[in-house]
């Protein structure tokens, strides 16, 4: 019990709602209290519940503020199939009721499913995941262009093999798809976006991966039968990737790449390209806490305008300790920053900031019993008059019941 907070990952309790009560890999026994076994599965069910205060909950989109206070409420269940081997698949599901006590229109349920899969062969590999959400509110961030709550349906799926050809040398093959689907008559345009990509993983040392791909991939804007709307668009992405995947230092641990990338609108002589960048970095300053960072540059398609993108970069820093030697108590803060540079004639210009700020302490009475209070703060900006600045305080109180 002396390493919850950090096993579990830094962000426990980072945002008063979605995703707060997430966990990382354990070891499940299944003759624990709320696990069973049900044939080949270990069932995990559990339960989030908790209040949060919102200083502004239709985000800039309205003259003045409207703060409220809302109630959550969260069950899930997981099923996990070969627990305690090294190849294993989980399903989950979670369906999240938001109750605002003063602004009634966006009281919704959000439902979230996922799946994940691990296959282990002497020489080959196989990692996937699918994840599907369905939403209500208010968009924000990048897409906060509508003043009225927005359903929408999303899905992402990502699976890689790996296979060993000789010695250090393996090959790997990868395939991305995801999609926005949004409600009709919605100012907000659907994307669709597939990738394939593959690589070479040369075994450097015990210590480190060097890592080379290529890749390819379509992305499609559609309208929503809005007259108003503009247009969409195809576009075809083409690069590359050199990287390292390393124990650095015996504290510093992650993985590191960085490419060059084409973005090429279909049947125009419009295209973006640059330099491409990813990174997950994790630093453990002592046995009680651990600093992470992340980083990622790249060139996504508009969901105004279907045939404009834009180039991307986004950093984040989070942090966490373990307030006392039980592991018990925990603390955990996050910095994030994002900014978008807008290509074309239609957003020429057009720069956007998203800068958010959380932190959080926990407390775990027990492995299946834990607690938060949590505090979050988000600001948008743009130079454009197509989307609605904020800038939102959220604090939070939340109990999970469950592994």
């Amino acid at each position: 019990m002396t390493n919850r907070l950090l096993k579990n990952g830094s962000a426990v309790f980072l945002a008063a709602f979605p995703g707060v009560f997430s966990a990382g890999a354990q070891n499940f026994d299944a003759d624990r209290w709320l696990s069973y076994e049900v044939g080949p599965a270990v069932i995990l069910p559990k339960v989030g519940t908790g209040f949060s205060y919102d200083s502004d909950v239709f985000m800039g989109t309205t003259p003045s503020k409207q703060s409220d206070l809302i109630f959550m409420t969260r069950p899930e269940v997981e099923a996990l199939f070969g627990a305690t081997d090294l190849s294993n698949l989980r399903f989950s599901y979670a369906p999240t009721y938001l109750k605002y006590f003063d602004t009634d229109l966006l009281t919704r349920v959000d439902h979230t499913g996922s799946m994940t899969l691990r296959i282990e062969r002497p020489k080959t590999t196989i990692t996937g995941s699918t994840t599907v959400n369905y939403l209500g509110g208010l968009l924000g961030s990048f897409e906060n262009f509508t003043t009225n709550p927005t359903r929408r349906l999303t899905h992402n799926h990502n699976y890689r093999l790996l296979q060993n050809i000789s010695g250090k040398v393996s090959g790997s093959l990868a395939f991305s798809y995801g999609v926005q689907d949004y409600a009709d008559g919605s100012p907000i345009l659907d994307v669709t976006d597939w990738r394939v990509t593959g690589g070479t993983v040369y075994d450097l040392s015990a210590k480190m991966d060097l890592i080379g791909e290529v890749f390819y991939g379509q992305s499609s804007a559609t309208s929503n039968n809005n007259a108003a709307i503009n247009r969409g668009g195809d576009a075809s992405r083409i690069g590359f990737f050199l990287g390292a995947d390393a124990e650095f230092t015996p504290k510093l641990t992650g993985e590191v790449r960085i490419g060059y990338q084409t973005f090429e609108f279909d049947g125009t002589s419009t295209s973006s390209s640059g330099i491409s960048a990813e990174a997950e970095l994790n630093y453990e300053l002592s046995a009680m806490s651990k600093v992470g960072l992340l980083f990622s540059r790249g060139i996504q398609q508009s969901v105004q305008q279907g045939d404009t993108s834009f180039v991307y970069t986004d950093i984040g820093v989070n942090y966490a300790q373990m307030l006392d030697a039980a592991g018990r108590w925990g603390f955990d803060t996050s910095v994030r920053y994002r900014n978008s540079e807008f290509d074309g004639t239609f957003f020429q210009g057009r720069s956007d900031n998203f800068f958010t700020y959380s932190a959080g302490v926990s407390y775990f009475v027990n492995d299946w019993l834990r607690a938060g209070l949590t505090y979050s703060y988000s600001d948008f900006s743009t130079n454009t008059n197509g989307a609605f600045e904020y800038d939102v305080h959220r604090v939070g109180l939340n109990v999970m019941v469950g592994y």
